[in-house]
């Protein structure tokens, strides 16, 4: 955080739009709030809304259901108290004022200010009493009010310093669990089994063409020309036979496959319109992985049939096909960044109810999901050592693949 405040320190007024919303989310404890607030693209970083609809600062860091309601609310109220105090301290003046006015963080709002540094400490350090994954981070000494609230004096402000990293590992560290109903052990283990089978089908069918003419060579080799034909006759119908066995197995596999794949698709797609808007990047992932297990492993398995197998069949054709609609649905209705579909929906995020007085009854989850744009300004918290990330030109690819296949 040093080299950040250093960064800033040597010239804040060079500062780019883009490094502001990335490398200032109230991270600066020292900061020279002066200066920044003369600098005209660190108050274009601030901005409170709801949805689409921009609001006054005024109106939304009063409360915490809407103070939380999303990472830009919450990085502005933030810093609300600290730059209302300066511009009653201080004749500060420039199109930063302006701006200021404009999304509603005027002078004299010493009570306002006082009550927002205390209910967003409050609500976060009673979080962190509530959630057992908070009390068990490394990061739990940040979520307590000793660190939380700096002594002013007379009066106490929010450590903005602290409160970010509460934020970070504390409160979103706490939604690390994938929801059950789409991350299941049991959905990424079908995937793999679907896959699996269908892969060693491919193999095995190998093993026995390539067992086939090794056979057939030896005997070219080795048998008196009389019995020749007799014995490739005999290699062929061997061959034919053990593909037979093979191809009857898998159809029975796909029939099995193409039943479960679309219930699964159909759960998943039961669950979408409720969940969408609080998806978060696992999750968003599994949901990819779920669709994938009615379209890949399962025109993989129709290929085999049809192409290797010689086998036609109408009705496995319609079993693969609704199964294939099924799982395209679902992969496009869990990728917005694909389809739009979803594009409205990270704006309107709900907290969770939450027994937590001090946090308006809510869970202040809103802040932690990449809908709410937290990727857009670098503070995922890693503290699980993965970094997740969404397979796009990968899934696009297995996808169209897939759809190639389908329509050949």
């Amino acid at each position: 955080m040093s080299s950040i405040v250093d960064f800033f320190a040597n010239d804040s007024s060079t500062i780019s739009l883009a490094q502001a919303r990335e490398n200032l989310p109230f991270l600066l404890s020292q900061a020279d709030v002066p200066s920044l607030i003369a600098n005209t693209n660190f108050t274009s970083s601030l901005e409170c809304r709801l949805g689409f609809e921009t609001k006054l600062c005024l109106e939304i860091c009063g409360h915490m259901s809407t103070a939380f309601a999303n990472w830009p609310n919450f990085y502005t109220c933030s810093w609300f108290p600290e730059i209302s105090a300066t511009l009653d301290e201080s004749n500060v003046t420039g199109d930063g004022i302006d701006r200021l006015k404009t999304i509603g963080i005027p002078r004299n709002q010493l009570q306002l200010s006082s009550n927002i540094s205390s209910n967003i400490g409050n609500c976060l350090a009673d979080f962190c009493q509530y959630s057992e994954q908070c009390q068990d981070s490394d990061i739990y000494h940040s979520c307590a009010r000793d660190s939380l609230f700096l002594d002013n004096g007379s009066s106490k402000a929010l450590n903005r310093s602290a409160a970010a990293q509460c934020v970070r590992y504390g409160v979103c560290g706490s939604t690390a669990e994938i929801n059950p109903d789409i991350g299941g052990l049991g959905v990424v283990l079908s995937l793999l089994v679907q896959y699996s089978i269908s892969l060693l089908g491919i193999f095995l069918h190998s093993i026995f063409y390539i067992r086939c003419q090794v056979a057939q060579r030896h005997i070219r080799r080795t048998s008196r020309v009389e019995t020749m034909d007799t014995r490739l006759i005999e290699a062929e119908r061997s061959f034919n036979s053990h593909l037979g066995s093979l191809t009857s197995a898998l159809v029975e596999f796909q029939k099995s496959q193409c039943f479960f794949s679309a219930t699964l698709q159909i759960a998943a797609l039961i669950v979408l319109p409720t969940y969408l808007d609080q998806v978060r990047g696992k999750d968003q992932i599994l949901l990819r992985l779920t669709s994938a297990n009615a379209f890949s492993p399962i025109m993989l398995t129709l290929a085999h049939i049809d192409f290797l197998g010689g086998r036609n069949s109408w009705y496995l054709l319609f079993l693969s096909g609704v199964s294939f609609v099924l799982g395209t649905a679902t992969y496009w209705a869990a990728s917005p960044q694909l389809s739009g579909a979803a594009v409205n929906a990270y704006l309107f995020y709900e907290n969770p109810v939450a027994p937590i007085f001090s946090c308006g009854n809510i869970a202040p989850f809103a802040p932690c999901f990449n809908r709410n744009e937290f990727f857009r300004y670098g503070l995922w918290p890693q503290i699980t050592g993965v970094y997740y990330d969404l397979p796009e030109r990968s899934g696009l690819v297995v996808w169209i693949i897939s759809f190639l296949i389908f329509v050949y």
